[in-house]
């Protein structure tokens, strides 16, 4: 039985296979910059495609093995077997090896009660799960994941895991600027019977994003006629919005912005630990006999990297454009 992950992007449907891996140009670049291992702690591959679908992080696939896998039928489900669309429970291992549980997957039967007062049943390799360090960067992921409020089926609950208990409740993955944490429990119900349930927990960033600048001083210039070289100066510039008190400025590995003049890099700026930066390039035009009217389009590329190894780039781009008018400005342009 052969099942292929289904993305679902402006009504267009793309079916990758989870069984090979061919990892695109930019997210090797993401896999480079963020020293994110190739192949976990049992030998299996990074997941291009999971990581896209669901933004965790997945060796493997859910094809594996697992004893304990499942399959349901959902309508909107992202992976697809013949016809029917659904979701498995096991989505592949973290780089430890360990299973990373699908919080889309449905609830078998969710009970009256909210989990504020359900029965938690105590986990063997819980509380290891928060003692090992290689799963975070940072301390204020482990201070976040235990002081955010849970989500579950897309509602947030007066619960925290601290309050379950850290015995009863399995970290699987910390929450980093862009990606959600997972985490495991199981609960009892009225006839002491075993229920598996998954809660997350939102991004450290909220809505954090990067915003790119250009600015110059005129974007219309009629330069005199014995001009031959028009110097132009361009400020380019990119800062970090929407930060909260648990994502930081020392959070970021590397911001950088490219200056683009007609396609061509001329000019980059690049710092760490940084929420703005900028620089400055002079553009020297140089007139030839048969200018008459120069358009000159300038763009900036900005990217963000955190310290995260689960957080993809943070893109955005600006445009603007110079143009020269050697001759003045045709009538017809004046007019509008």
């Amino acid at each position: 039985m052969k099942f292929k992950l289904t993305i679902i992007i402006s009504s267009i449907i793309l079916l990758f296979s989870s069984l090979c891996y061919a990892y695109s140009e930019s997210f090797s670049k993401v896999v480079s910059a963020m020293d994110l291992e190739y192949k976990n702690i049992n030998g299996k591959s990074l997941n291009e495609e999971i990581y896209n679908a669901y933004n965790l992080i997945v060796y493997g696939t859910p094809l594996d093995g697992y004893k304990d896998q499942r399959w349901k039928d959902v309508d909107s489900g992202l992976w697809k077997n013949g016809s029917a669309q659904g979701e498995f429970w096991v989505l592949g291992e973290n780089v430890q090896g360990y299973e990373v549980h699908n919080h889309k997957f449905p609830a078998d039967i969710e009970p009256p009660s909210s989990p504020e007062f359900w029965r938690y049943a105590i986990i063997n390799n819980a509380l290891s799960s928060w003692e090992d360090q290689t799963k975070y960067m940072d301390d204020i992921q482990k201070e976040y994941a235990l002081s955010t409020n849970l989500t579950r089926n897309g509602v947030t609950y007066n619960l925290t895991a601290q309050d379950i208990g850290l015995n009863k409740i399995r970290l699987e993955n910390y929450a980093t600027w862009k990606t959600y944490g997972t985490l495991y429990t199981q609960r009892y119900d009225i006839n002491n019977k075993k229920w598996s349930a998954n809660f997350m927990i939102p991004p450290m960033a909220g809505d954090a994003s990067i915003k790119s600048y250009i600015d110059v001083e005129n974007n219309v210039i009629v330069p005199d006629p014995e001009d031959t070289q028009i110097d132009i100066p361009i400020k380019f510039c990119s800062n970090v919005l929407g930060l909260t008190d648990y994502a930081k400025k020392e959070h970021i590995k590397e911001f950088c912005s490219e200056l683009y003049i007609n396609g061509q890099k001329v000019s980059k700026v690049k710092d760490a630990e940084t929420v703005s930066i900028s620089s400055e390039y002079l553009y020297s035009y140089f007139k030839n006999d048969t200018d008459s009217t120069v358009v000159i389009d300038l763009e900036v590329k900005s990217y963000l990297y955190t310290k995260f190894s689960t957080d993809g780039a943070y893109t955005d781009t600006a445009h603007d454009q110079i143009t020269i008018y050697f001759y003045g400005i045709p009538e017809e342009e004046e007019e509008d």
